[in-house]
């Protein structure tokens, strides 16, 4: 009795399987009739106008600032001097890694 009721379990399960691909692709396609009765999700638009910013390390004039900073550093240590130093001790700070 006990393989019986398996066999059954299994026949069910592949013929749910068979009826749920079926009924997929006929959504995917626009068919009509049936249907599980859930819409299908439609495509997001593809977003129009500049990218957004999401945060600062994609943000230009952050990034240019930080660019402005390192140069000026450079430019500082290449001079031999570094106005600010360490607490604006006017001495030249650690070498930078």
């Amino acid at each position: 009795m006990g393989k019986i009721l398996l066999g059954l379990a299994l026949i069910g399960a592949a013929t749910y399987a068979l009826f749920w691909l079926l009924e997929r692709r006929r959504a995917q396609r626009g068919g009509r009739g049936g249907g599980s009765g859930r819409a299908v999700r439609p495509q997001r638009p593809s977003p129009g106008g500049p990218p957004r910013v999401t945060g600062p390390d994609d943000d230009p004039a952050f990034l240019r600032e930080i660019e402005r900073r390192r140069r000026d550093a450079q430019r500082r240590s290449d001079e031999g001097r570094d106005p600010g130093g360490p607490a604006g001790t006017g001495k030249p700070g650690p070498e930078p890694v």
